[in-house]
């Protein structure tokens, strides 16, 4: 028991040395010191006495800070291969609503390190990693409904917005339009057309909205602020 007891101590305390670490890890040497922690904490895991669904849960925790790291490092290979292993992973559970949301943390970052592979690395099959990020932003637009209950958010805005993003770069900007035209809709109902959320997109459609003569969009999704507390 003591040993066992230590080793959920130890994980706890690398756990905490590494949330502060996030609040100030900005250099490479930083990062770099997040991955040794969160790498550490994986081996921790298998050891630790925990069933089978409380270690998936653990290391897909785990996993989403090691993507997001490896992604500032443009090591998206490797990120990406990270978080398709958790994905099969969480496959394997019953679908609580703490399981899916797991699972639409881990499709939006996957998304997200599609998306950046496709901009950053030029011998990679654009398309085919596009797409796959419009499937996987498709399916976290979905399932927001059933967490959310159908309510507009912050959170379920950003996610369209990236999804819109994402059909933006595949060059169907008609689409990309009418998501963001229905995030406007939706803002102006939720907040009101006063919000920071309304006026950014509101802001980013007049700017950046393909006009008649077909010009593409150039709008940067990442400006929409990120979800509050009460939303």
């Amino acid at each position: 028991f003591n040993h066992i007891q230590n080793l959920n101590d130890l994980f706890c305390t690398l756990k905490a040395l590494e949330n502060t670490i996030t609040l100030f890890a900005n250099s490479p040497n930083e990062l770099h010191l997040r991955l040794r922690l969160n790498y550490k904490l994986l081996d921790l895991i298998q050891i630790m006495q925990t069933n089978a669904h409380g270690r998936i849960m653990l290391t897909t925790e785990i996993y989403l800070v090691l993507a997001s790291v490896h992604k500032k490092f443009h090591e998206f290979n490797l990120a990406i291969n990270m978080l398709r292993y958790t994905s099969t992973q969480l496959d394997t559970l019953n679908e609580t609503f703490q399981v899916l949301g797991h699972k639409q943390n881990v499709n939006c970052l996957l998304a997200s390190i599609l998306v950046a592979k496709s901009e950053f690395d030029v011998t990679s099959d654009k398309n085919g990693q596009l797409k796959e990020g419009e499937i996987l932003m498709r399916s976290v637009v979905q399932n927001n409904a059933r967490l959310y209950s159908g309510a507009v958010t912050t959170k379920t805005l950003g996610d369209r917005a990236m999804l819109a993003q994402i059909i933006t770069l595949q060059e169907r900007f008609n689409d990309a339009c009418d998501i963001l035209d229905a995030c406007i809709e939706d803002s102006v109902r939720q907040f009101g057309p006063e919000h920071q959320v309304t006026k950014r997109f509101m802001d980013l459609i007049e700017a950046d909205k393909m006009k008649d003569n077909g010009e593409r969009l150039h709008t940067n999704f990442t400006q929409i602020p990120p979800p509050s507390a009460n939303n």
